[in-house]
């Protein structure tokens, strides 16, 4: 496991599970997508969106891992965006 240098008010735990919802949803979609093109039933996906958000994902783990570097920025308004994002998916 990693060191926490992170003082940015947010717990190891609240970035490990919105990143854990991330996986959660992006299997879940893209597992959708497989099966609709093994059947044939016409589902599509959003790939710039799964882009999008596997490139948040990357954004937690800096934020995770980080030593004030996202001091000048509202983490609160980051999370509310991916939560946004996860859930138009």
């Amino acid at each position: 496991m990693s060191v926490n240098n992170c003082n940015c008010g947010y717990s190891i735990e609240d970035i490990d599970l919105l990143q854990d919802q991330i996986d959660e949803k992006l299997a879940s979609r893209i597992n959708a997508f497989y099966s609709s093109q093994k059947f044939d039933l016409g589902k599509t996906i959003n790939i710039d969106l799964i882009f999008k958000i596997s490139r948040y994902k990357n954004l937690l783990e800096r934020i995770k891992h980080c030593d004030k570097c996202f001091d000048n920025y509202k983490l609160e308004d980051i999370f509310s965006v991916i939560k946004n994002k996860l859930n138009e998916l």
